[in-house]
């Protein structure tokens, strides 16, 4: 690649493969662009998004070499029209000219510096999964053209003493920390190291992630001056980015929380679609370590559960949006491991959103038909009633179970419902604005169409009375809510027939309800700021907070529900680990291999439901030593049937994931505790 300005009379000799491994991988490209030309990397500087990336090479005299690496021309680029005049480009028109930037231009672009953590626990998700969270900040950011961002990974086989280690060598003006459901002792461990160094402050830290947000108020007191996002971290970080070059006062910050005064902040304003976006330096790390591509097409939820507290996640936002960019990127990626599933995980909470203008089972469709025609199939999450409604009449459900027959076409390979309860009396508990007969309709409908679906389901909740647990049991056992798939029905004659008991009586028994439960024996978790945990308060059962999960345990209403609660908790926990890594390799692989690990899961389901079963069977007897002693011999059936599943799995499967598997199933195998992995 020669990169030259005629009128300049400048021309610099880059002769570099520029594949997607330089492309996507900013500082990557920077470091070999200087390794070529044998030129310190500050004469280098690399910035925007993977989509209009531009380069600059400094050649002496005030001169840089400019080039927009895929925008037509520097007129076409995204680059703030202000940076561009402080630039000095010699022709706008081409997409290689000579600049004479100003001390403030090159600033712009290669300040602040910042770095951006993923935290991550492999003891308990032994795969990865693309961390879209740091990856969208990072193009916030990058899109503005404002400073240099690295990404850390903790899923590529680093500690937290590595990943500190790493954050004061690159000597960072800003901090990101995202952290998840159980890494509140990864986060404070790290900003602990991180101080202690002295290299970085709490007041150039910002913290992010569902977990952080619950924990905002003990964050702000613990470490003075640290700042926690409580919305968008997109809109937070440009703010914040903004803030440190002096545009805009601390107080201007959008969507932040911290100490004292500052607790008075400004909200976010609305996100639109292409907001959240990510880079894509981490992608292909993450496809060679096994994991699986994570994309959002909206975000937030049309609805406010009892259980969710939604002030960090906002209001549903979703407009039409092209993928086709994006999709483009990352099919190099794909071509070059041929083995690898095309599959992308859309995590959407509610993927079809608002219809108020009645546009947006076509905006579905748009995405869903984009994915299509780059050759990926694709899972997402929604909810009941974008199934079924009893509100809605025969048409609107006519023009769903199209809808949904037009997405299995365009690709669609699992689609997941927070169903929750098959119990009236909980569902309104929960808020879910759905009965227990809307969800059988809803969940008829799909599997008589053939949908693959993954159902979430909370079995306990500490306001629950035995006559509701003994329903809900009753209900996860019922053999006449999944249907075989009968594809020769009109859409008129499906809507009829799953609503016709003769039907299905003459359809079923298929499937028990539970064998689509994707984790089965959930307890709800009392999140702070829930109006759940408000209910649980009033009625005096909150107990202490537990910033590890960013919830408060509570006691039961009824303590042998509670105790039945906490047995089942021992015993996600002790499968917890080989469970998600059958699951993940679902994920990852297509439909014939795929077979073999949904049958191991679902060895795990049955075992789940039968040790319920049989707690139930004891209530009036119950206590720990009895719960003990069903979940041993459960356990010890449970071991006897997967080993003579799993072996012919592993013959099945590739030697890197099958090492894994067999890696996890042997740790499962020894394990002799019942020990809580988030009991801290």
């Amino acid at each position: 690649m020669r990169l030259w300005g005629r009128e300049a009379g400048v021309e610099v000799d880059l002769d570099l493969p520029l594949g997607v491994d330089l492309w996507l991988q900013p500082s990557r490209l920077r470091m070999a662009v200087a390794e070529r030309l044998g030129v310190v990397e500050s004469d280098v500087v690399v910035a925007g998004p993977y989509d209009d990336r531009a380069l600059l090479i400094a050649v002496g005299s005030g001169k840089w070499v400019a080039a927009t690496l895929l925008a037509p021309s520097w007129r076409e680029s995204s680059l703030p029209a202000a940076l561009r005049g402080e630039l000095a480009l010699d022709d706008l028109d081409g997409s290689v000219t000579v600049a004479h930037p100003s001390s403030y231009a090159i600033e712009r672009l290669t300040r602040p510096r910042m770095v951006l953590v993923s935290l991550f626990k492999p003891s308990i998700f032994p795969l990865p999964r693309f961390a879209l969270g740091v990856s969208d900040v990072a193009r916030a950011v990058r899109s503005g053209f404002m400073g240099q961002v690295e990404l850390i990974d903790m899923q590529f086989g680093l500690e937290v003493g590595d990943v500190a280690r790493r954050v004061c060598d690159l000597g960072p003006d800003l901090v990101g920390v995202s952290a998840t459901f159980g890494q509140y002792d990864l986060m404070r461990e790290l900003l602990d190291r991180l101080f202690a160094e002295g290299e970085v402050s709490p007041g150039s830290t910002v913290l992010g992630g569902s977990l952080a947000a619950l924990n905002a108020d003990l964050l702000c007191e613990e470490y003075p001056g640290i700042l926690v996002a409580d919305g968008p971290g997109e809109q937070a970080m440009e703010d914040i980015v903004r803030h440190w070059h002096g545009e805009i006062e601390r107080g201007e910050i959008r969507g932040v929380l911290g100490n004292g005064s500052e607790r008075s902040r400004l909200r976010p304003t609305h996100l639109d679609a292409d907001s959240f976006m990510p880079e894509l330096d981490l992608l292909e790390r993450t496809l060679d370590e096994g994991g699986v591509m994570q994309l959002e097409s909206s975000r937030g939820c049309t609805h406010a559960c009892s259980f969710c507290p939604r002030s960090h996640k906002g209001l549903w936002s979703g407009e039409e949006k092209s993928l086709e960019t994006i999709l483009a990127a990352i099919e190099p990626l794909y071509e070059k491991r041929p083995t690898l599933s095309r599959k992308i995980f859309l995590v959407d909470e509610e993927f079809v959103g608002y219809d108020k203008k009645g546009e947006a089972l076509d905006r579905c469709e748009a995405v869903a038909a984009q994915l299509d025609r780059a050759g990926f199939t694709w899972e997402t999450s929604t909810r009941v009633d974008q199934v079924a409604r009893p509100d809605r009449n025969r048409d609107w459900h006519l023009r769903r179970i199209e809808f949904w027959r037009a997405l299995l076409r365009q690709g669609l390979g699992r689609c997941l419902f927070g169903v929750e309860s098959g119990v009236d009396t909980i569902l309104h508990r929960f808020n879910k604005h759905t009965t227990a007969e809307q969800n059988v309709l809803a969940i008829r409908t799909l599997t008589a169409m053939g949908v693959p679906i993954r159902i979430t389901y909370i079995t306990f909740d500490p306001l629950m009375t035995m006559e509701e647990l003994v329903e809900s049991y009753r209900f996860q056992g019922r053999r006449d809510v999944i249907l075989p798939p009968d594809p020769l029905l009109s859409p008129g004659e499906l809507y009829e027939a799953v609503r016709d008991p003769d039907y299905v009586a003459a359809a079923a028994p298929c499937k028990h309800f539970y064998d689509e439960i994707s984790y089965m024996l959930v307890s709800m978790e009392c999140l702070v700021g829930s109006p759940y945990l408000g209910a649980v308060e009033e009625a005096g059962l909150a107990r202490e907070v537990q910033p590890l999960m960013g919830r408060r345990n509570a006691a039961y209403a009824d303590p042998a529900i509670g105790l039945m609660s906490e047995w089942s908790q021992r015993w996600i926990d002790r499968s917890f680990s080989l469970d998600y890594a059958l699951k993940s390799l679902e994920k990852i692989f297509g439909h014939e291999q795929g077979q073999g690990i949904r049958s191991l899961r679902g060895l795990l389901k049955q075992s789940s439901y039968e040790l319920l079963g049989e707690m139930i069977g004891l209530a009036g007897d119950l206590d720990p030593v009895a719960c003990g002693a069903l979940a041993e011999r459960r356990m010890t059936l449970l071991r006897e049937e997967v080993g003579v599943r799993i072996a012919p799995l592993l013959e099945d499967l590739d030697s890197a994931h099958a090492d894994r598997l067999a890696g996890e199933h042997a740790s499962w195998l020894h394990r002799g505790d019942w020990e809580l992995i988030n009991d801290a």
